[in-house]
């Protein structure tokens, strides 16, 4: 197999798993463990063809409600803007 490098900074590529997070409306899913090739020298990741189909596939079947319950869980997660002035907490 080939080894590709990162279209961002030409650094190596190597097989790994990763959470993909996404924002729904106002949720927020995770779907974890997914395949990806990350780039050991920026971080950035890269998803194949069909791992991409499978998430869409997933995210359509979350937005439908036909996950099945065994399949998914719900955690609290909070957000918070990039933009909040960090100058106000610091000690």
């Amino acid at each position: 197999m080939a080894q590709y490098r990162c279209c961002f900074c030409n650094g190596k590529r190597k097989r790994g798993k990763a959470d993909y997070m996404i924002k729904l409306g106002e949720e927020v899913i995770i779907i974890k463990n997914v395949p990806v090739l990350i780039c050991e020298n920026c971080g950035e990741r890269f998803y194949s063809l069909g791992v991409s189909r499978k998430m869409e596939k997933i995210i359509k079947a979350y937005r439908e409600g036909t996950i099945p319950l065994a399949a998914s869980k719900t955690i609290l997660a909070t957000e918070i803007a990039f933009s909040t002035n960090m100058a106000a907490f610091s000690a």
